[in-house]
């Protein structure tokens, strides 16, 4: 073997060795790297077992290599517009910077809520300060770890609320509202005739038809009023300026009166909605098109933030 052609070899072998070298002592110094579910960590990342709750589904720590805590990973529930999502939260230990985000299932419209599983919608969150807010989302002050708001004081019983007069079909609408141990537990909104009439009544019976391919009025009127009592606030269904929604799947129908008849039974209850703070952490704006697959990564993000401020 030519004397060049060994040295060559020797060279090759030489740069690749200080390559791995120089690799390697990189890697040594960041410490160890991780991708779990679906987020590149710096650092081990081990389960913790039994910590969570009906939102928040599990938790995981990130522990460097002298064994300091670095971050969490939060595996929460949200509802999209398809239906529940998981979407995975890492935050640093002390719950100020989001270290990614990863949607793990969900049911959103492909090509235009699925837009929230791409990377560069989820890139923008990486390093951001929290607790982010988006408009129409109810701020992580009102927030629990649980998932629901910081309605205080509400008592016991079953509240009505009524419209002062009725449309011009001749429907007043009432809503009716029970809490249970402080909480709210079942919202019956109708609009009803004086002789009786029940418009929840004729939408099921195929009478009142508002179109024929969505929502019947009474799946309408069943969605906010899920909607309210899964998250605890009535801030939950987002109503604009039209007195419309884009918050609640499928409902298109004015709930103007739907907003106001609950809030009147809160008053009743004596609730008392805590005070709004002002917004701080980061702004993030929505996906064209997909608003409420967006606010529903918003509403995870601050969750998580929650639980970890509760589990400290």
């Amino acid at each position: 073997m030519h004397k060049e052609h060994i040295r060559g070899i020797i060279g090759i072998t030489l740069a690749s060795a200080l390559a791995f070298g120089v690799a390697f002592g990189i890697k040594g110094m960041r410490g160890e790297e991780e991708v779990y579910h679906g987020i590149q960590l710096e650092g081990h990342v081990e389960s913790m077992e039994g910590v969570g709750n009906d939102v928040v589904q599990s938790v995981a720590k990130v522990t460097e290599k002298n064994g300091t805590i670095s971050g969490y990973v939060m595996t929460v529930k949200e509802a999209g517009y398809g239906g529940d999502m998981l979407i995975d939260v890492a935050l640093s230990s002390d719950g100020t910077k989001i270290l990614g985000v990863h949607v793990t299932e969900h049911q959103e419209t492909e090509g235009i809520g699925s837009a929230i599983t791409e990377q560069t919608f989820l890139d923008q969150f990486k390093g951001m300060e929290t607790p982010v807010y988006m408009e129409g989302v109810t701020s992580v002050a009102d927030t629990k770890a649980d998932g629901k708001n910081t309605i205080t004081d509400l008592k016991d019983g079953q509240y009505i609320a009524k419209a002062e007069k009725a449309d011009d079909n001749g429907f007043v609408e009432q809503l009716t509202m029970t809490i249970q141990n402080g909480t709210i537990t079942a919202i019956n909104w109708d609009c009803v005739k004086e002789d009786g009439t029940r418009k929840s009544k004729l939408s099921e019976e195929g009478q009142y038809v508002m179109t024929e391919d969505g929502l019947t009025w009474s799946e309408q009127a069943k969605a906010l009023a899920e909607t309210v009592i899964r998250n605890q606030t009535v801030e939950a269904v987002g109503m604009n300026e039209q007195g419309k929604t884009d918050s609640v799947a499928g409902v298109s129908i004015y709930i103007g009166g739907f907003v106001q008849l609950a809030q009147d039974c809160l008053e009743q209850a004596g609730g008392k909605q805590a005070e709004q703070t002002p917004e701080v952490g980061t702004q993030i704006d929505a996906i064209s098109g997909a608003t409420i697959s967006s606010k529903a990564v918003a509403r995870a993000i601050d969750k998580a933030y929650a639980f970890l401020e509760e589990m400290e």
